[in-house]
Parts: structure tokens; sequence; C-alpha cells
């Protein structure tokens, strides 16, 4: 009776058990980004559908959505960058719904962020309009296809009707009749240059606002003859949007007090915030060299220049042309790395870089041969001759002074020393012959013995000379 009364104790605490522990779940939501927004009739809304599963990956997700057909009109779609690798239904509109279904293969997706797909209307009537989801569905990757959508986030919109040209001129006329109000000057510290493209996608705008001011009117559109309707009183002097997206806009600003309103002012400014994109990128080996080439493109901004570098030292900043840069790059040996970094108009920039392997350079052996030790011996010894053969000529001179006993003296020395003195003229001769021919030496020391050497067949010439004399 006992074993019975336990068994039902322990059956009656599992039951228990099971009824007080909170049973895991995991969710996931389809929602659309943005989810709210304000636009002029003409302009385009494009929204991006998303899915959040960030407590279970997922690995397929599907959804219907719709909208007011009158007030937005269908202009394409796009699934590049979706998370899905593959599409059991193709993305198709008809009338005023949008289906979508694909998978996401394992591990599958799981993130706050997951983009499915980009959808993109344009705004053909003024009004306030949703996009909703109708039904959806997203299935864990528990291996069991697990729902576990909760929830589907639409967005709201609202259209403003643009005035025509001559509506907006009629109405700046009435408004602007009294001239008390000065016109607003409107600059802007992060887009100074209405010209010039920047990727801030966050601009501020400043002005002036004189004393008599009771209110001030801004607005922020695409339109050029932007009308501002956004009231702010006490005024402001100062405003900064967030998260504008890419294209040209114009920031346009009014004043107003108890005399009227004053001429509008507006401001144009360009926001590109997206990096080219490399089309083509090839490197052609040339020698120790290579042939490089760049096509690129960018929608917005355009492109402006590409920097080349060799093992990150800038080489050159070339121009493109058409799109595309070309550059042959010279005098590379070993391993080096080539990288080309793009920009466009609004710096934003993208790279892209390769190893390449090249030759050694041959260079030219260059043999330095030692001068010989004894050049400056070989000089001295000349000049130590030059010296002899003046002292010689001077002590025959004086010898031809004297009587005819010295010239018999002379005789006998012209006999005994003619021939020592020619053999040690023809041995110099030969001495400087052979170092002119040498390649040991430079030039420059083989003009100093051609000197000496036309020294020595002048003074051997005199010499000649001035023994026919004495005979």
């Amino acid at each position: 009776m006992e074993i019975k009364h336990w068994s039902k104790i322990k059956f009656l605490s599992f039951i228990l058990l099971f009824l007080i522990i909170p049973k895991l779940s995991f969710s996931a939501s389809l929602y659309l980004q943005p989810s709210s927004k304000n636009l002029n009739v003409g302009d385009n809304l494009i929204v991006t559908v998303y899915v959040d599963a960030s407590d279970q990956a997922i690995n397929a997700a599907s959804g219907r959505i719709t909208w007011d057909n009158s007030i937005l009109k269908y202009v394409s779609h796009s699934k590049s960058g979706s998370i899905f690798n593959f599409w059991v239904r193709e993305p198709e509109v008809e009338g005023n719904e949008f289906t979508f279904e694909g998978v996401v293969f394992n591990p599958g997706f799981q993130g706050k962020t997951g983009k499915i797909l980009t959808i993109n209307f344009k705004a053909v009537r003024p009004g306030e309009t949703k996009i909703d989801f109708i039904s959806g569905m997203v299935l864990a990757n528990d291996g069991y296809g697990t729902n576990i959508l909760k929830a589907m986030i639409g967005g709201s919109y609202k259209i403003t009707q643009i005035l025509q040209r001559e509506e907006i001129t009629i109405k700046e006329e009435i408004l602007s009749s009294n001239n008390l109000l000065p016109r607003p000057i409107i600059t802007s510290p992060t887009h100074p240059d209405p010209n010039k493209w920047y990727n801030n996608n966050n601009p501020v705008f400043e002005w002036q606002v004189p004393s008599n001011i009771n209110l001030v009117r801004t607005a922020y559109g695409k339109n050029s003859d932007l009308i501002p309707y956004v009231e702010y009183s006490p005024p402001i002097s100062r405003r900064k949007l967030e998260n504008v997206p890419d294209g040209t806009y114009y920031f346009a600003v009014q004043f107003e007090n108890e005399f009227g309103r004053s001429e509008i002012a507006r401001f144009r400014f360009n926001i590109d915030t997206q990096p080219p994109e490399i089309t083509e990128f090839s490197l052609i080996p040339k020698d120790n060299g290579l042939y490089l080439k760049i096509v690129a493109t960018d929608s917005l901004s355009g492109l402006a220049k590409a920097e080349i570098y060799v093992d990150d030292s800038l080489y050159s900043r070339e121009d493109f042309i058409d799109g595309v840069v070309t550059k042959l790059i010279s005098a590379l040996e070993g391993s080096k790395k080539i990288k080309v970094v793009i920009k466009d108009m609004a710096n934003n920039e993208v790279f892209k870089e390769e190893v390449v392997n090249f030759k050694p350079i041959e260079r030219p052996i260059i043999i330095t041969r030692e001068k010989p030790e004894s050049s400056w011996i070989i000089l001295f010894s000349l000049i130590i001759f030059v010296i002899l053969i003046i002292i010689i000529v001077l002590i025959l001179r004086i010898e031809k002074a004297h009587s005819r006993i010295q010239e018999i003296r002379w005789l006998d020395f012209k006999e005994k020393y003619k021939d020592r003195f020619d053999e040690f003229i023809k041995t110099m001769k030969e001495e400087i012959k052979n170092l002119d021919q040498d390649p040991r030496f430079s030039e420059e020391e083989r003009n100093i013995y051609r000197k000496f050497k036309e020294i020595i067949e002048r003074a051997e010439k005199e010499f000649e000379d001035y023994l026919k004399k004495e005979k």
C-alpha cells in the first residue's frame, strides 16, 4: 500500500515539475526598413525586407506584402545581398501584392538584420499609406522545420504634393511682398560646396536668425523648387539631418514674423556613401615588370583617381579615361605586392591587391683593378730625369766657354756619355708607352705620362741640335 502511495507522489511531482518549468521557445520576425518616411509625389521609396532571427538559426522564410496601388506604384525589386541561397519561389508581383519564398543552406542564418530583398516603389499621389505583411513564415533550422515567426512589422509613409513652378512663383511673390524680412543665408560645415560630393550622410546646415524673426520653416528633398513646411517657434538656426540616402538634395529655409514671410533660400548638397566598383583588375607580366589594367565604375559622384602602390609605397597616381587606367610598371624583382586604391569624387575608396613574383634583374659585373703601387715611383723617376737633362745642358753650355783643352774634354765627354744618354732616353720612352697602354691607369694619369713623353722628346731634340752645333 505504501509503495502504491509513493508511486502516485512521484507521478504527481513529475506532472507539477513539467507545468512549472517554462518551455524554451524561440521567435523570429519579418520587418521593413525604413518603417516610416515622408516623400514628395514622384519620389522613389526603396523598402528592404529583413528577418530578425536573433534567438534561433533559420533555414527558410516566406511572405506576402500588400500596399495601396493608388498611392504607391511598384517599380522593381532586387535580390542582391540576400541571405537566401535558393529561391523556392521567385519573387513576383501581382496587382498590389508581392510574394517571396527562399531557403538558407546549412548552418542557416542567425542574426538581427538578415536581408531578404529590396522593393522599389514610386509615389504617384499625395496621401498617407502603409506597406503591410499579409502572411509569412520563418522556419527554424532545428531538423523539424518549426515555424518560429512571431511578428510581421510593416511601414507607414506620407506623400506630399509638389507645387508646380508657376504656383511656387505666385506664392513666393505673395509671401515676400513685405521686404522687411531678409532672405536666409544657408551654410553647411559638413557639405560646404554645393557642387561637390560628400560621403557623410548626416549633413548639418546653419543660418543666422535676425532678432525680429518669430518662426523658421525648413524642409529638404530632391526638388529644386522645394517649399519649406516644417515650422520651428521659437526659431532655430541649425538643423542636422541623419541617414540621408545617396543622391542630390536641396535644403530650404524661410523666415516669418508678424509682417510676413521672407524669400525662400535653398542649398544644394550631394551625398555618395558607396565606394566605386572594380570590374576588371589584371596584371600581365612583362620582362622585369608588368602591365596593369583597371576598369571601374561609380554611378553617383564619378571616379577620381587610381593610386598604385608597390610594397605599400606610392608608385603613381593615375586618372581614369572612360573608366579605364593602364600603367606599365618596370624594374621589379623578387616578391612584390601590387596594390591599387580607387577613389571616387566623394572620397569613397575600394582597393585590390595581388602579390607577384619577378626574376632577379641581371646586372653587369664591374671589375675594379687595383692601381700599381709603382705608379708614383715612375712619376718621381720622370721628374728626376727631366732635372738631370737640365743639369747636363747647363754643364755643356759652361764647357763651351772654355778653351781648346776644354773642347777636347767636351769631345771625350760626348763620345763617352752619348750612347748611355741615348739608351736612357729609349728606355724611358718605352716605359712611358707601356704606362700609357696599361688599362689599370685612369685617363688623368695617362695624360700626365703623355706630357712627360712630350717633355722628353723635346729635350732629346734640343740635345741633338746642341751636339750638331758643337761639331
